[in-house]
């Protein structure tokens, strides 16, 4: 069986976190997650509103934006992955308030991001850069666009 890559291992491990994101799990001290996600993919691009319908509410997107290496005296690399995570809401009842619901999840997610910024020490830190709406949303249907930057050294063939 061949070893994955450390940054698959990286994508991986924040998969993982994402999934994770439901009502009855602890974000921190005796806080739970305020939401349950549905759905996580991997490098979805050309979303489209079937898509966003298809997937129903709270789907979680992560995307590889691009990958900066760096030659480290000692024959090490530093590797930082631009990470793009996409969120999407409904507004299932009436009355729910679609901003309240865009950014409850935005805080879910950067809470599981932010529990541990060395990723069980796979990467030496990770950073939230920006967050930004997804422009021209239908409604019920609300979305969001959050970037991080995780950085990594390697040493040799540990890539």
């Amino acid at each position: 069986m061949t070893t994955p890559s450390k940054k698959e291992m990286i994508l991986d491990r924040i998969e993982s976190r994402i999934r994770a994101i439901q009502t009855t799990n602890i974000a921190y001290n005796d806080v739970n997650y305020n939401n349950d996600v549905g759905y996580v993919d991997r490098q979805f691009i050309n979303i489209t509103e079937k898509d966003i319908a298809q997937h129903g509410t709270n789907w979680v997107i992560l995307n590889e934006i691009q990958e900066k290496w760096q030659a480290l005296i000692g024959g090490q690399f530093e590797n930082k992955i631009q990470l793009q995570i996409i969120g999407f809401v409904q507004v299932l009842q009436a009355g729910e308030n679609l901003g309240t619901l865009i950014n409850s999840l935005q805080k879910d997610i950067m809470l599981a991001m932010l529990k541990d910024v060395e990723l069980d020490r796979l990467c030496s830190y990770l950073v939230p850069v920006s967050t930004r709406l997804v422009d021209n949303m239908i409604s019920p249907y609300g979305g969001f666009v959050m970037y991080f930057d995780i950085t990594y050294v390697t040493q040799g063939f540990e890539i």
